[in-house]
């Protein structure tokens, strides 16, 4: 069973203003797209902001209470903290996305092992792990063990889940944006390797998170890594046009 933090919270509220309140991760998620995303290409915001803006669009019908969806913000101001290196605040973003889906731990410990101020991190994994003993602990008193759930990863899924698992919506729009996007989202990733921290966590818990979803996951776990990699896509595309113009130039007649 999923951790309640969301749904704690959201039941504070009305159900009827929930897809109101969802409006803030949207805008969230769209103006850390144009932050990470800004320095990386001439048109690097307007891109992010472009494409991050259909995984944002292929959640809102039905994923807008999913806690995938509500972890995108926390993660991507993760990783921004994390370029400016602010080790506290990337902490603390990166643990309370871990509250909200187990799925975000993965980033959190990639940033304990990245960041070289650590105690911040410890402490963000000390209070995820007791809240996690605590709702480990009442789950178990509702769970049945001779419950069942549908076939995970690629089992029974059908030709196309691999895509539908990358892609922000299941048509073929969707899937030319989620291949093309991941393609040029890591290759964004990898050019800033060496000079980006958050760079560094985002390919780290990209690619694992993306094994994991095709493997053995749900599709809707692709908003967990998704929108990540479509800011890093004018990473990419800078990277491409760089490539271009070194043949071009090798060509030239001399």
């Amino acid at each position: 069973m999923r951790p309640p933090t969301l749904y704690l919270f959201l039941a504070q509220f009305p159900p009827g203003s929930w897809r109101y309140l969802v409006g803030f991760v949207y805008l969230a998620t769209l103006l850390l797209a144009w932050r990470l995303a800004r320095a990386l290409h001439p048109l690097g915001g307007p891109i992010a902001v472009f494409l991050t803006g259909f995984w944002v669009l292929g959640a809102s019908p039905y994923l807008f209470v999913h806690t995938e969806l509500w972890g995108v913000p926390l993660l991507l101001g993760g990783a921004l903290a994390l370029r400016n290196e602010r080790w506290a605040a990337a902490a603390v973003a990166l643990g309370a996305a871990a509250l909200l889906r187990e799925l975000y731990l993965l980033p959190l410990l990639i940033g304990l092992a990245l960041a070289p101020r650590r105690r911040a991190f410890v402490w963000a994994l000390v209070v995820v792990a007791v809240l996690g003993l605590v709702h480990a602990g009442l789950a178990a008193e509702v769970l049945s063990e001779g419950g069942q759930e549908p076939a995970l990863g690629l089992t029974g899924h059908g030709s196309t889940y691999a895509l539908r698992a990358e892609s922000p919506s299941d048509r073929p729009l969707g899937w030319v944006l989620g291949v093309v996007g991941t393609v040029l989202g890591f290759i964004g990733l990898r050019r800033r390797w060496d000079a980006d921290a958050g760079a560094r966590l985002l390919l780290a818990s990209g690619a694992a998170l993306l094994t994991l979803t095709v493997v053995a996951g749900r599709s809707y776990w692709g908003l967990a890594f998704g929108p990540a990699l479509a800011c890093f896509v004018p990473g990419g595309l800078a990277a491409v046009d760089r490539y271009r113009a070194s043949t071009s130039a090798r060509n030239l007649p001399v």
